[in-house]
């Protein structure tokens, strides 16, 4: 029975309200411009999108909406398909492809939209074209977000255009993102007032902290009361959520979306929740691989000890040395030439595990490269002689001993030059005077250490 709201079909009077009222209630904006290109109907979402009644948008040039940077090509397209409906193109029947735009509402401000549509000005009925503008913002939030882990952007940046991404209308979504360091939770993404509602709260309890492989929706009034009483009031009913990670990249992130309504179903919200984990991935994997591209820049990779680069990263902001030792190997080429590489190899690794082994807490070993080793004292002492003195006794005696590999003991011996910083001191400077005296020991026969400027020990 046609038109009595059971069998699917429309009513039959009046059908001018029918479809009117479906296309007011569809939640993407629908325009349709004559051939010249002015407005001749907007449904409901339109005038609320751009927050222009359709009897004020009636007769405007579609291009007013249009946003300058965009309006060049936009105008050239929209040309170009009028002449080809004049030379009836078989193609210009067909639904055109999705094109991302910009558009800008009453107070100016632009709207990331993409819009596709049909050419009906052969039918008389309409005699114009229609658009359906779909909402732009998150697959342009998508690019920026992959432009900017490929461009080095900063990472908490990169956090926030996830959170802004799933908020995106039409769903009124309030976004929480925390990064999870050491246990401890911080704010990272945010969009609306649902970071407000939440502040004073445990953000490293629960349910912020349950682990979900999935997201999951909880209604906010069966949350704990502390979360009840901050959100209810809040006005906010839904919350849906999702752990993005664990510990093996470093940080992890938890995402909270919160909704005034309760969505069922709220598959929509679970996807944009999926979909945001697996770009907070992305990033995490890039924060990794950030950290270990600087710490190999930083890191001799044979030793794991740090390089100059290093080095100088280790020391900066803690004030200048008290005393460097400069450690040179002696008989180390006679040990590559005779037993190979690997075996040079192994004595360079053993020899960096007893430097470390021979110094204080807070000093520093380094490999400069080669053989040659740096030891610098971070920390004065009131008999800085005497210490330096039966540090540099300690190498020498802990690098002597023989290094066994492949069933041969391999023996070197260290040269160590030594230099006191009488105050503040340059590194450099300090570098240049210890190897100075390193190879004042060498000339000797090696295996001892001298003080830059004094008498070999």
């Amino acid at each position: 029975m046609a038109g009595d709201g059971r069998t699917g079909e429309p009513p039959d009077e009046p059908a001018d309200e029918f479809y009117r009222r479906v296309l007011d209630q569809m939640p993407t904006p629908i325009v349709v411009v004559d051939s010249e290109g002015r407005i001749v109907y907007g449904n409901a979402y339109m005038s609320s999108s751009i927050r222009t009644s359709l009897d004020a948008a009636s007769g405007r040039h579609l291009f007013e909406f249009v946003h300058p940077d965009d309006l060049g090509w936009a105008a050239e397209a929209f040309l170009a398909l009028v002449e080809a409906g004049r030379v009836n193109e078989p193609w210009v029947e067909e639904p055109w492809t999705p094109v991302p735009m910009r558009v800008v509402d009453a107070q100016g401000n632009p709207l990331h939209v993409e819009v596709t549509g049909a050419h009906s000005v052969r039918d008389g009925a309409v005699d114009g074209f229609i658009y359906e503008v779909r909402h732009g913002a998150e697959p342009h939030l998508l690019r920026e977000v992959l432009t900017g882990v490929a461009a080095g952007r900063p990472v908490d940046d990169l956090v926030q255009l996830v959170a802004e991404m799933i908020a995106t209308p039409p769903v009124r979504l309030d976004v929480v993102i925390t990064e999870v360091v050491d246990g401890r939770s911080r704010i990272v993404g945010r969009t609306g007032d649902a970071a407000d509602a939440l502040a004073g709260l445990e953000l490293d309890a629960a349910p912020w902290t349950e682990a979900t492989e999935s997201p999951r929706q909880h209604r906010v009034d069966e949350l704990p009361r502390e979360y009840r009483d901050a959100l209810v009031p809040a006005g906010y009913a839904d919350w849906c959520q999702v752990a993005a990670g664990g510990p093996t990249l470093g940080a992890s992130y938890r995402i909270a979306a919160l909704t005034p309504y309760h969505h069922v179903p709220a598959t929509g919200i679970l996807q944009r929740l999926d979909r945001a984990t697996e770009l907070l991935g992305i990033i995490r994997l890039r924060v990794a691989n950030d950290a270990l591209l600087a710490r190999l820049a930083r890191q001799d990779t044979l030793t794991e000890l740090p390089n100059r680069l290093g080095l100088t990263a280790e020391l900066e902001g803690r004030g200048a040395p008290a005393a460097v030792l400069f450690v040179d190997l002696d008989g180390f080429k006679p040990v590559n030439d005779r037993y190979g590489h690997a075996a040079g190899d192994h004595v360079l690794r053993a020899v960096a595990r007893r430097l470390e082994a021979s110094v204080r807490p807070g000093d520093v070993v380094a490999r400069l490269g080669g053989d040659e080793f740096v030891v610098v004292l971070r920390n004065g002492h009131e008999r800085i002689a005497e210490l330096v003195d039966g540090i540099a006794e300690r190498i020498v005696r802990e690098v002597a001993r023989p290094v066994e590999f492949d069933g041969a003991d391999l023996s070197v011996s260290a040269s160590i030059g030594v230099a006191i910083a009488p105050g503040d001191t340059a590194l450099d400077d300090l570098l240049a005077s210890a190897d100075a005296a390193m190879y004042a020991v060498k000339r000797d026969g090696g295996a001892g250490h001298r003080l830059a400027g004094g008498e070999p020990a």
